[in-house]
């Protein structure tokens, strides 16, 4: 059951007007920055390409189980197994391993009962230019696994308070090292292999505090509740229930991650494995890894796969920047026609078309321009094709235009200039009764219609 609590505010049509000038500003500040981070964008792109081509030329193939020094400072490619190099992961508060006891992780996941608040805001435009808002704050209790601040809620009364901390927050165990064959693996690596997680079955008498006294120990063991609801058999500690929790009450889980198998593109540098990077010291860093038996002409694809995407990506971003710029420039406008608000709403729907016609065009001019820089072959290409479409559109709306003109009794000679052209008199047309007996030639119909 929620809590709702609603406010209400009102502004009229000269605070909304100054306030949209403000807008003004960051509006030019979105659509400016739009061009040099399209443009960035582009040329990220072309310089990354070229990386993985420069990177994928020198890469050689050798085996990962015994480490040869001539191949310092190359880049190699190799898969292996991944396995802890270290001793075994214990969670030393609850005394809990891993199942595999040479698991690569071992993840200790927490949920705390809060409070929680959700906004939903409804905004009505009345004559005159008032705009009036109504602000609904919903008060709820739900599981989450990070600390929510009750601090900003709206409502800072004591009924909707939260606990500062978290008793036992979640814990990651991390295999120290953490080793592919002979190689050890890097930061970079080791998160992502923590992201394959099987959740462990535990029970309320496998608590047991290394670290403690046994009468500490006996006491988290009596206070811990078992619960089956989560994604492994889990704890539940807190003064509430699993059906009738209370705000402040956690519930623990544990995960690991098992032995696998990895495949990794990077410079051999001692015993690890280091990011490449070109010889021009653009297009990034080079480490490429991915679960699984590929060959290194795989993983290169697969790393331009994701080049391309992040560039599309990336271009959306800018146009959207560069829309929501002028929208933002426009908007004094939209404000001054809400004084008659159907008006009002026509207005902003012409202004967001226009801006993003306006952007549509503007961002693929500069993504030709981005490339003639770098291949002009395909940046004449883009910038021809931009172009194109640029002319269809304008010859399309000038016919469309010449169509509804032609529609209110204007047409055109041969030159595309506008003649008048005479208007017919409906009324003769519909008074004019036909006879048979009269005019069988139409002559006096055409007559009947001059009079």
């Amino acid at each position: 059951m929620e809590d709702i609590i609603s406010t209400t505010s009102t502004m009229n049509i000269c605070q909304r007007l100054k306030q949209s000038c403000v807008g003004i500003v960051f509006g030019v500040i979105l659509f400016l920055g739009a061009f040099p981070l399209l443009f960035w964008n582009e040329q990220r792109a072309i310089e990354r390409y070229n990386a993985l081509e420069e990177g994928e030329s020198q890469t050689i193939t050798v085996d990962s189980n015994s480490l040869d020094p001539s191949n310092n400072g190359k880049l190699v490619h190799f898969t292996a197994d991944v396995y802890n190099g270290g001793s075994n992961l214990t969670d030393s508060t609850f005394g809990i391993g891993c199942m595999d006891l040479d698991c690569l992780g071992l993840q200790r996941h927490t949920e705390m009962y809060q409070w929680n608040e959700r906004t939903e805001t409804d905004t009505e435009t009345k004559a005159g230019g008032t705009q009036t808002t109504v602000t609904n704050y919903y008060y709820d209790q739900t599981w989450s696994g990070s600390l929510i601040n009750s601090g900003s809620f709206y409502d800072q009364s004591s009924q909707y308070k939260n606990p500062s901390s978290i008793r036992f927050p979640s814990q990651d165990f991390i295999a120290d090292p953490m080793m592919a064959g002979a190689y050890q693996l890097p930061s970079e690596i080791v998160d992502y292999m923590l992201n394959d997680q099987d959740p462990i079955d535990v029970s309320v008498n496998q608590i047991s505090d290394a670290t403690s006294t046994a009468t500490a120990t006996a006491t988290l063991q009596e206070e811990a509740k078992a619960i089956y609801s989560t994604p492994g058999d889990g704890y539940y500690l807190g003064t509430g229930t699993e059906q009738s929790p209370q705000i402040g009450d956690e519930k623990l889980w544990f995960s690991e991650t098992p032995q696998s198998e990895i495949t990794v593109v990077g410079v051999q540098t001692d015993k690890t494995i280091a990011a490449f990077v070109s010889e021009s010291g653009k297009g990034g860093n080079v480490l490429l890894y991915r679960t699984g038996n590929l060959t290194s002409t795989e993983m290169f694809e697969i790393a331009a796969e994701q080049n391309r995407i992040l560039t599309i990506v990336l271009r959306v971003v800018g146009f959207a920047v560069m829309a929501l710029g002028q929208i933002m420039i426009w908007s004094p406008f939209k404000v001054m026609a809400d004084v008659i608000p159907i008006v009002g709403g026509v207005i902003g729907c012409g202004i967001n078309f226009v801006s993003i016609t306006i952007a549509a065009v503007l961002s693929a001019i500069t993504i030709a321009i981005a490339w003639l820089i770098v291949h002009p072959t395909i940046g004449l290409i883009v910038l021809g094709s931009s172009l194109a479409v640029i002319g269809l559109c304008a010859f399309g709306v000038k016919m469309l235009l010449n169509r509804n003109g032609n529609g209110n009794g204007d047409d055109h000679n041969d030159n595309g200039e506008a003649v008048a052209v005479p208007a017919r008199d409906d009324d003769k047309f519909m008074e004019y009764e036909y006879d048979p007996e009269e005019g069988k030639d139409g002559g006096d119909f055409a007559n009947a219609l001059d009079k």
